[in-house]
């Protein structure tokens, strides 16, 4: 068979200079004769233009390939289209989510139950509230309440049914993933994730976005799901959050909107001891270019070790997961919210909501917070000739800031003495630098609960070695205090608020007076000092300015 081939383009020549070029080449070579290759001449204007238009063809062209393709595409309305070829439900917007630590004036005197959706303002005025009741047993002076930035939307109307296939109706913007509860007539529908697995009677939808990002609700067609009767309203009731804006920080929610009744006490203090986490927009191309793949390869299913990572990762609210798995029937997967910070309880829960249907049959979850080790940096250095220092500085601590941001570390990867060196040297503003100190400051997991421990602690420079800690929590209503393990051996008794250092010059610790009870304990690790940090306690790597001591001297010229 022949090859059609063109003598004065190929097909890799593609912008207007290279085609113009082209052309006058073959035009030297067939006609000779021409020899006014200026704009004077007509025929050259012809090729000229003939060279514009081929480069605009060839920019459409070469749009339509990179469109065509999830990993490559740059337009939101592309990426709509094709996770549809996936039948791959795009997000919505992520609640943030905290625990609150609500202490009382007094242990009440009867059994108590915390209503359902009990609000709760941050200092920036948005509204937090509990999504379950709290069952609070006589006695209790302080408790733990898991709260959601949310707001409650009931039963407003989307439309009017038409009974035609597939018919839809938009949700406002700011709706919350997963959160759609609908009446129509009233029977209730369900939401699912696919119309394409639905028998024709099935009353379910699925939440769907358009080509501009928006969300909104599609019924079946009477063979994939049912068509809603005609002439009836969509009732909906849902939830509407901020996302990203809902993660506000350390002990910004500490009032209480409406009021709450407790036999014989009342609120003193209300508290998050944690930032709020979690909170996201709805899905952008980036990470649709990750989630879509991986809910094609997992098909909703966790088979494989690493099934149980990539279907985690697509729970809202998730943004990294790592699976701890030797033998058994118990798989422990540790969870690091989107944008970073810590996993507190209503994430915990809303991630073994979204895994438990999905995993093996033979199997259990235990969702854990990955936690996080913060690393403590400090260096000393020369900035360049002619270098401004107090810029260099600011250069070095944003430079180490982003290796240790969410976005570069990932659970149990290790923080290496060359890497940093690599990272600053390469900075134009610094001539030479040297590290005085790399060491962490550990995280204290649960263990067997989810109180975090409150505590102050030190790693010490004679620590050469990896040790791992246990505490015990003791109270025999006298004395309140922590038992330490270092290494499975027993170190000694640390009384609450009292700063201690361990025989060895490992660490000094103070442990704070918190909600624990008797025979609670925490496990962390300890990293040798000023050496790699191989992490391997399912905790992510975080650098913080505040943790970065960075001096940076000027070099004087002659």
């Amino acid at each position: 068979m022949a090859i059609l081939t063109n003598p004065w383009v190929g097909y890799i020549t593609r912008s207007y200079q290279q085609i113009k070029a082209s052309l006058l080449t073959r035009l030297v070579t067939n006609n000779p004769e021409i020899t006014d290759h200026t704009s004077q001449n007509l025929l050259i204007v012809i090729l000229d233009m003939f060279a514009g238009v081929a480069e605009m063809l060839n920019l459409y062209i070469d749009n339509m390939a990179r469109e065509a393709f999830i990993g490559t595409c740059r337009r939101f309305s592309s990426i709509i289209k094709l996770t549809k070829l996936l039948d791959y439900r795009i997000k919505a917007a992520s609640p943030a989510t905290v625990d609150i630590t609500v202490t009382l004036s007094a242990a009440i005197t009867a059994p108590y139950v915390v209503p359902q959706n009990t609000a709760f303002t941050s200092d920036n005025g948005l509204q937090f509230i509990n999504l379950a009741p709290l069952n609070l047993p006589m006695g209790t002076q302080q408790f733990i309440l898991g709260l959601t930035q949310v707001t409650l939307i009931n039963s407003v109307s989307l439309g009017s049914t038409h009974g035609v296939p597939f018919e839809s109706f938009s949700i406002p913007d700011g709706y919350s993933e997963g959160s759609m509860q609908i009446l129509i007539n009233g029977d209730a529908w369900i939401l699912v994730n696919t119309l394409g697995l639905r028998t024709p009677t099935e009353k379910v939808f699925i939440i769907d976005f358009d080509v501009d990002g928006l969300p909104y609700v599609v019924f079946g067609n009477n063979i994939n799901g049912a068509i809603p009767p005609t002439g009836y309203s969509v009732m909906a009731s849902y939830h509407e959050t901020v996302g990203a804006n809902g993660n506000v920080g350390m002990g910004t929610i500490k009032t209480l909107s409406g009021s709450l009744t407790f036999p014989g006490a009342v609120i003193s203090t209300i508290k998050n001891n944690e930032a709020a986490s979690g909170g996201s927009g709805y899905e952008d191309i980036e990470r649709i270019r990750i989630n879509a793949p991986l809910s094609l390869r997992t098909l909703d299913r966790m088979v494989t070790r690493q099934d149980y990572v990539d279907v985690t990762l697509q729970a809202p609210g998730v943004g990294k997961a790592a699976v701890d798995f030797d033998c058994g029937k118990t798989v422990d997967i540790y969870i690091v919210p989107q944008g970073g910070g810590l996993a507190q309880s209503p994430l915990l829960y809303t991630t073994n909501m979204y895994d438990d249907p999905r995993r093996m049959l033979t199997t259990f979850l235990n969702i854990m917070a990955a936690g996080y080790t913060i690393i403590q940096i400090e260096l000393s250095g020369k900035s360049r000739f002619r270098q401004d220092p107090a810029q260099a500085q600011i250069d070095v601590i944003n430079a180490l800031v982003d290796y240790g941001s969410f976005a570069k570390q990932d659970i149990n990867k290790a923080v290496r003495v060359s890497d940093i060196y690599a990272l600053v040297d390469n900075l134009i503003k610094i001539d030479y630098h040297n590290i005085t100190k790399l060491t962490t400051i550990p995280y204290a997991r649960p263990f067997g609960h989810n109180i975090q421990l409150m505590w102050n602690r030190s790693v010490l420079p004679a620590n050469n070695q990896k040790i791992r800690w246990k505490l015990e929590y003791y109270d025999d209503g006298i004395t309140q205090y922590m038992r330490v393990f270092r290494n499975l051996a027993y170190l000694g008794n640390v009384p609450m608020n009292t700063s201690w250092t361990d025989p060895y010059s490992n660490i000094t610790v103070m442990f704070i007076s918190g909600l624990y009870t008797m025979g609670m304990q925490w496990h962390f690790t300890t990293y040798p000092y000023n050496q790699d940090i191989e992490l391997d306690d399912f905790t992510i790597p975080v650098v913080l300015s505040y943790h970065c001591n960075v001096t940076v001297n000027p070099t004087l010229g002659a």
